[in-house]
């Protein structure tokens, strides 16, 4: 009986791990991360009627602003206010230790691992794609994927990674970015 169910553990952890994405390739994201990226030019006038010729006023241009950044922030390079003012919203328990795997392991079942390791999952793991409610399977895999993260990198370089490529309104994609949008200059100022 034992065996069988040993077997039989083995077996539903193999189905879960088979195609599960390499947390390994987060180690690449401060040299490999490029947000999309597209300029909309906003004209005022008609289309002319041929190639060459000039009926339209450029009145206005929107670009990613991560363009002339500089880019990747290292975390010890921006004023310790960013980071924990992030925290604060986000997941003020971050920084804390590791859950134990009980409560990990609760945390699979209700989808409360941490929302900075779940978006790091998402948005570098499983290429922005959204789990569909109720999908257990995807929820394994995903408490999976964040126990291997966890395991194999810290804290600060997860909220690092977080930090640089997340989202924040207006085409900012990284926290350099943002801050020149939000406060016209470089994050580590």
């Amino acid at each position: 009986m034992l065996v069988a169910g040993l077997a039989g553990g083995a077996a539903a952890l193999l189905a879960l791990t088979r195609d599960l994405p390499a947390v390994e390739t987060l180690r690449d994201l401060p040299g490999h991360f490029r947000p999309i990226t597209a300029t909309t030019r906003l004209y005022a006038g008609e289309e002319p009627a041929t190639a060459g010729a000039s009926g339209r006023v450029l009145i206005d241009e929107i670009g990613d602003p991560r363009l002339d950044s500089a880019g990747w922030v290292a975390l010890d390079d921006l004023p310790p206010v960013v980071p924990t003012a992030y925290l604060a919203v986000v997941d003020p328990q971050f920084m804390a230790a590791a859950p134990s795997t009980f409560a990990a392991l609760r945390g699979a079942l209700t989808s409360r691992d941490s929302p900075v390791i779940q978006e790091l999952i998402r948005d570098h793991l499983r290429g922005g794609a959204v789990g569909a409610a109720g999908d257990t399977r995807r929820a394994w895999q995903d408490w999976l994927l964040a126990r291997q993260m966890e395991r194999l990198y810290s804290r600060e370089q997860l909220l690092a990674w977080t930090l640089n490529t997340r989202y924040f309104g207006h085409l900012a994609y990284g926290i350099e970015a943002a801050a020149r949008v939000y406060f016209a200059k470089g994050a580590a100022d």
